[in-house]
């Protein structure tokens, strides 16, 4: 996170996003002198800042990132060994096989008198069964390898590679490297001029770098007691 502090034209503070391009050094002295232009602190926080786990029990065979490093969307975060599950896989295709040569013999055997309709449906029954089970197993193959879904950096590691992690095990946290927003805590007076759509402008403490925003969303609740709200 970074403290931000933010002024408006004609509104105040709100969720803003990173899309927002930088502003040179002579736009945002022409906002500051708005008569109208108020000025608040606020936190600068990732929208998307997830902890990766996973319903695997399988040991990682690699880590992708370590903790400060930063990662492309579609790269690898964790890998797993998952040689195990893949045999199960293919010891459950082999019974999905078995179950529906047996279906189809049935079946054979209704048609020419030798069997009776409650067989072909237990049959059946048994087939689909083990093609639910493959299909599950295929599915659950499919988190061997945990791939980063946005361009970002790892805040929190917890596992190492080579141990086999609990299931739903929290692995590492991420942050999303440009999808920000800003929270920021107003008098609840000042709610009355927050629109969505009014255009603003925050600078970052730690850079002094001066940003275009817009206001997306206000809070729906105000603090009785110090007649604050959070936009």
């Amino acid at each position: 996170t970074a403290w931000a502090r933010a002024s408006y034209v004609g509104a105040t503070l709100v969720f803003v996003t990173a899309s927002c391009s930088q502003l040179s050094a002579a736009e945002p002295a022409a906002l500051h002198k708005s008569r109208n232009a108020g000025n608040w602190r606020g936190i600068v926080k990732a929208i998307h800042q997830p902890t990766l786990t996973s319903d695997l029990s399988a040991p990682i065979s690699s880590i992708g990132a370590r903790e400060g490093e930063r990662f492309k969307k579609g790269s690898t975060l964790v890998e797993f060994d998952c040689r195990r599950h893949r045999h199960e896989l293919a010891a459950l295709a082999a019974t999905v096989r078995e179950t529906k040569v047996s279906l189809e013999s049935h079946q054979y055997l209704i048609r020419s008198g030798a069997a009776n309709k409650t067989d072909v449906e237990v049959a059946r029954a048994r087939f689909e069964k083990a093609s639910a089970d493959w299909s599950a197993m295929q599915q659950r193959l499919s988190g061997c390898q945990i791939l980063a879904p946005f361009d970002g950096s790892v805040v929190e590691l917890s596992a190492t590679a080579f141990e086999t992690p609990p299931i739903n095990k929290p692995l590492m946290v991420i942050t999303s490297a440009d999808q920000l927003e800003i929270e920021i805590i107003v008098l609840s007076r000042d709610l009355v001029a927050l629109q969505p759509g009014k255009d603003i402008v925050f600078t970052i403490d730690e850079t002094a770098g001066s940003y275009r925003a817009r206001i997306l969303r206000t809070g729906g609740a105000i603090d009785t007691v110090s007649q604050t709200a959070k936009v």
